[in-house]
């Protein structure tokens, strides 16, 4: 077989090495990426957060009207029990009345709106916690099936990379630098199959004579343009 085809089965066999750590590494990853999950619950935290901070002003504010209401009360029975003796001191308690009445007015208005409010991120976040058993559900059966797709990567790795220092054994010292060079600054395809007349790989027409040059298997003929090692096909 000319140097030419061996270099060629070897790299098909470096190929396949490529595409099988391609896939090694993303699955990998993906067994290892949390971070839609880890983003869900940090989201799930702020809302929960939110949704105490708006518990704890509801509950300060009611707890104002409740006492505002009290103090009402209390005027309104100093107002009927018949010991105000004067106008003035009349005036008075009914002016405290009113504002005291004008503020819990203010604060049922908040109240309204907190508890729109509240509302709103109970049911988000009740949405959120839903999602989020979604994902964990799916994440928990995602797990096996991409620890048993990494061991059958990993196996086949260890037999792809076995046939490529096979291949690899069979090429001569020189033929070797060359290929492992074009590999490097050639995007991994140094060598190149002529298809009716056009170099496999950058499909440019390769001029007859060096062809002709090629059919003579006698050394390596590059491709007049991408400069790759030329390979007639079986």
């Amino acid at each position: 077989m000319s140097d030419s085809k061996l270099l060629l089965n070897l790299q098909e066999c470096d190929i396949k090495v490529s595409d099988i750590k391609t896939k090694l590494e993303k699955a990998q990853f993906k067994l290892d990426d949390d971070t839609e999950i880890t983003k869900s619950k940090k989201l799930n935290t702020l809302v929960e957060d939110k949704l105490k901070e708006i518990k704890l002003n509801r509950s300060k504010i009611e707890k104002d009207i409740e006492s505002l209401n009290e103090k009402i009360s209390s005027i309104n029975s100093k107002i009927y029990s018949g010991l105000i003796k004067t106008e003035k001191e009349l005036s008075a308690l009914q002016e405290e009345m009113e504002t005291l009445s004008t503020m819990v007015e203010n604060n049922e208005d908040q109240i309204l709106s907190i508890m729109i409010d509240q509302d709103r991120y109970s049911d988000g976040l009740e949405k959120a916690y839903s999602q989020l058993s979604i994902m964990e559900q799916t994440r928990e059966e995602e797990i096996p099936q991409l620890k048993q797709l990494i061991s059958n990567l990993k196996s086949e790795l260890d037999i792809a990379l076995k046939e490529s220092d096979d291949a690899r054994a069979k090429c001569q010292k020189p033929a070797l630098l060359r290929y492992d060079k074009l590999r490097k600054t050639h995007k991994g395809i140094a060598v190149s199959e002529l298809t009716s007349n056009l170099c496999g790989t950058c499909m440019v027409s390769v001029p007859t004579k060096i062809i002709q040059e090629l059919k003579k298997d006698i050394t390596f003929v590059l491709c007049n343009s991408c400069q790759r090692i030329l390979c007639i096909p079986d």
